[in-house]
């Protein structure tokens, strides 16, 4: 048996709970494909539901998340997903339009994870299903950690908090 390509994500933090059976499993779901540096894999404000990805998966490389739909060169870099992290939570999550445009940095490796395949991992593979659950858990708390503390040091720097967006202070 040939040692599974996601074995290297299990050295990542988000990973560490997947044995290698269970990579084995996640595997037969997924699509890794190549992407080439520039390569836009979300567009902000498209919708998700018509795409058949739910979640994408950085295996090797780099990827810019910008959330604005303006020219990429003109628009600050909201931050830098790096291999072991995961794209596409938001829309997976509640469906609707993607909340950021995801840009390849450089050339990028990436495992797909089709919403079908998604679901039939919930129906047939409890285990899998729970660890993959326990993924997107742990990259949603880092996303936030990150969030709360960006709006932390804006507000200390004199950010007015009535310039900020509504769902940030509803």
């Amino acid at each position: 048996m040939s040692q599974s390509p996601l074995i290297p994500l299990s050295q990542r933090e988000m990973f560490s709970h997947f044995d290698e059976d269970c990579l084995k499993r996640f595997e037969d779901f997924l699509e890794i494909v190549e992407y080439p540096d520039g390569k836009e894999l979300t567009t902000m404000g498209l919708n998700s539901l018509e795409d058949p990805n739910a979640l994408f998966i950085l295996m090797e490389g780099e990827v810019d998340v910008f959330a604005s739909q303006a020219d990429p060169t003109q628009v600050p870099i909201v931050r830098t997903m790096r291999a072991g992290e995961v794209l596409g939570l938001v829309s997976l999550m509640e469906g609707g339009q993607y909340t950021a445009s995801c840009i390849t940095r450089e050339s990028c490796r990436v495992a797909l994870l089709s919403k079908e395949h998604l679901a039939r991992i919930r129906d047939e593979d409890t285990p899998l299903a729970a660890a993959i659950e326990f993924m997107i858990a742990h990259q949603l708390a880092r996303d936030l950690r990150m969030c709360n503390r960006r709006l932390a040091n804006a507000l200390q720097d004199g950010i007015d908090p009535d310039s900020l967006p509504s769902y940030l202070t509803r």
